[in-house]
């Protein structure tokens, strides 16, 4: 595989997997497909003929989103966080009402 082919392979999947985190409810067990699928083309050795400085540069550019993506990840984890405190609350606050009432 040259480094074009492993380029264009994960730019695919990063955007497809921007698409999906971007839904209102994401498939977590299809983001766990494609960065598996990320992952491995990631790992790939650094393919024949191609210059060790252009190979570098993919690398980094990769670290660069995966970084990102991390970030967003975080952001919507502490979102759901938050939702759930909020309804653990409501259901206290409930249940203490039910008990005085």
């Amino acid at each position: 595989m040259s480094l074009s082919e492993l380029m264009l392979q994960t730019a695919a999947l990063r955007s497809q997997m921007d698409i999906l985190v971007s839904q209102e409810q994401p498939s977590v067990e299809e983001l766990e497909v494609l960065a598996g699928l990320f992952h491995q083309q990631i790992v790939f050795p650094q393919p024949e003929g191609s210059n060790a400085a252009e190979y570098a540069n993919f690398l980094q550019q990769n670290l660069d989103w995966l970084n990102t993506f991390i970030d967003k990840l975080s952001v919507a984890k502490q979102a759901v966080a938050t939702e759930l405190l909020k309804i653990q609350k409501g259901k206290k606050a409930k249940q203490g009402y039910s008990e005085n009432n």
